[in-house]
């Protein structure tokens, strides 16, 4: 598992995490993953975008946490492929369009974000 990728943030601006994460059925693998990123601080990133998490839909509220406010995804069946969407709780945003690959490999959606200055 190598680290993620990030933009560093800016008041203002929008940054995110986007990290492949090659597999999240370990519990232990799961707290990892999401101990790091907390530990880069929500003043680091506004979204973490995870691939192949290789998550069945009913396993993904292992990826909830206290700083977690909204998680999208999308996964197959079995588990194999699948991507997660983290955007942070404390990120004011409305999302007016969604589209879940149903081969489990991508989610697209659209944001409104309502940055403050």
């Amino acid at each position: 598992m190598t680290r993620p990728n990030s933009s560093l943030s800016r008041a203002g601006s929008l940054s995110f995490v986007s990290w492949n994460v090659k597999g999240l059925n370990s519990s232990i693998k799961v707290n990892k993953v999401l101990n790091h990123l907390q530990s880069l601080n929500t003043m680091v990133f506004n979204d973490v975008f995870l691939q192949e998490t290789h998550l069945r839909p009913s396993e993904h509220n292992k990826l909830r946490r206290s700083w977690v406010g909204q998680l999208y995804h999308s996964t197959l069946t079995c588990k194999s492929r699948g991507t997660a969407i983290i955007i942070l709780k404390a990120i004011p945003f409305n999302i007016s369009h969604t589209i879940a690959d149903p081969n489990g490999s991508s989610f697209l959606f659209q944001v409104n974000y309502m940055i403050r200055h």
